[in-house]
This record gives C-alpha cells, structure tokens and sequence, in this order.
C-alpha cells in the first residue's frame, strides 16, 4: 500500500503564484476498484472530520483498489468570509453557485476550470464510485442520487432520508448529475449542517461511506449495518415569514408532528400587531432550517416532508 498527495494547478493568480487543489490517494498496489470522496465545494460545509475518519480507516485496511480524496475541492470559496462566518457557497465575483460549474463547455472562470478539472480527474482515474459530501442549512444527514441504478449504493449507505432527483433541471450542473450522465456511480450526502460538528451524524455519514466501500471490495466485508427504515422523497414544502420578525419554533431538527400543531411563531416589531402563529396543515416532519430566529418577510422559515412524501425503500 502506499499513500501520496498530488496539486492540481487550475491556473495562478495576480501575482503569479499557483491556484491549486489538493488530491490524496490511498492506493493498495493491487487491482480492484477505485473510488473517489469529495467535499468542500462549498465553503463553510465542514465535513474534513469525515473524510478524515474513512481516510484514516482505508489506511489500515485497504485490500484492493484505490481511493482518492479532495477534501477541499474550491479553495476560493473557503476564503470567502463576512466577519467570523464562511460564506462561499457562492462565487463573489460571478454569482455562481460552486456547485454548478459542473458540465460547462466554456471557458469560463477558474470555478468552471476547477470543476473541469475534478471531472477530468473522476474520468482519468476511470473511478467507479463516488461520493461528494455537503451539509445544508440546519438539517440532518440525507442522499442526493440521480438514477435508480444509483439507489443499490444508497440503500447500502443505510442513510434514512434519500432525495430523489431524476428528472430536475436544478442540479444538472453538479458534480452529482454529471457524472452520473457519464455512466459513474454516485450520490451526495448532505451530512448535518452548515458550519457545524455533529457527532452521531459524523458517524452515520462515515459508517455509511464506509458501507459501500466495502461492499466494493476495497476493504474486507464486514456484517451488515443494522438496517435503518429508509425512505426515499422527491419533494417538500417550505414555508416563509409572512412579516419580518423574531421566530420561536416549536420543533427540533427530525421531530414529527401532527395536523393542527403550531409549527413556530413569529414575533413582529409592532407591539400592536398579533404573533403569527404556522399551524401544519398535515402531518409531517421537520427537514430543515436556517441556523437564526431573526426572519425578513418573504424568508423561507423551514422546510418539511409530508409523510404521504416518504416512500419506504425497498
């Protein structure tokens, strides 16, 4: 076996110095197939922990194979920060979203060279897996696929909520939807969320991660994951301040509740207008929010599944 690191140079910068991306590899000498972990494409989304603990984990036991790591895949977007907070999930400078670069046939800016490059890289490397780790706003882990060919690695990852997107126009220029148009296998997971360390999600994320690898035949097999009761969905439903305000919720990241339960309240300015109480119209669970209580109107607030939504894997 043997480990090595090698820079990518996208191009340099004002003063001539290179702008680079950095690739790890882990390579156990011997056929097999060969895997590819990516995060870090959006600044911000913290999941180094992660891949440090698959990387860590291959070192000691990588049979067949090989494996490859870009645990930052846009340095620009990590240098991107309002006060003591990460922002780059968006090019400054064009607007972009870092995430859909993927796919570009122009020339473009070094986003679009920096996406061709991991795409060349994931080609080269003749990769038969992949897997590119997110996190959202506040929210727990969940996949991302695009094919149901895709769903055999997912269902292997036992990750309990998996969003299906076969036929979106919104993520066709992501890594994800690109190199599942070239033949490749792979999903995202959305790990937790955003700027955030959470424990039990670190390792449902790297036992899962770890899943399918094995399965590959990378490592030895080990006994299956205890199954989790996964569902698949293809939709949600948001909803949004009708007024600006402070907003006080009444449920937690992943709590269920019913028809008729009071969602959260919103608080406005004018102490002689009433609070707004969001009463759910069905029953549902909680999928996600901002990481604030303090809300413009027209703000998405949270977003939920509707239980009619989950569609338990088979």
């Amino acid at each position: 076996m043997k480990e090595f690191k090698k820079d990518l140079v996208i191009g340099t910068d004002v003063v001539g110095h290179p702008i680079y991306i950095t690739k790890h590899v882990i390579d156990s000498e011997k056929p097999g197939k060969v895997v590819y972990v990516q995060g870090g494409i959006h600044g911000g989304e913290i999941t180094l922990h992660m891949i440090r603990d698959i990387y860590d984990y291959l070192k000691k036991n990588i049979k067949t194979g090989k494996v490859f790591f870009i645990p930052f895949a846009n340095p620009f977007g990590w240098g991107q920060k309002s006060y003591t907070y990460t922002v780059g999930k968006f090019n400054n400078k064009t607007g972009e979203d870092f995430n859909r670069t993927f796919g570009s046939n122009s020339q473009g800016n070094t986003s679009v060279q920096i996406a061709k490059a991991i795409i060349k890289e994931c080609e080269d490397e003749k990769i038969d897996f992949a897997v590119d780790l997110h996190t959202a706003h506040t929210s727990f882990p969940h996949t991302i696929s695009f094919s149901e060919e895709d769903m055999s690695f997912v269902k292997q990852s036992n990750i309990e909520y998996n969003r299906l997107c076969y036929n979106s126009e919104e993520y066709k220029t992501t890594l994800n939807y690109q190199l599942t148009k070239r033949g490749i296998n792979n999903f995202t997971i959305e790990c937790g969320s955003h700027d955030s360390i959470d424990k039990t999600y670190q390792k449902q994320v790297v036992e899962g991660v770890l899943n399918v690898i094995k399965n590959l035949g990378i490592c030895d097999f080990e006994p299956e994951l205890e199954r989790t009761n996964q569902v698949t969905f293809s939709k949600s439903v948001s909803y949004f301040a009708e007024c600006g305000g402070i907003v006080e919720f009444n449920f937690d990241l992943g709590e269920r509740f019913k028809k008729g339960d009071v969602l959260y309240t919103i608080h406005p300015a004018n102490l002689e207008e009433e609070s707004h109480k969001k009463i759910a119209e069905f029953d549902g669970v909680i999928f996600r929010f901002a990481k604030t209580h303090i809300y413009n109107a027209f703000d998405e607030v949270m977003r939920v599944f509707r239980n009619e939504d989950l569609t338990p894997v088979k």
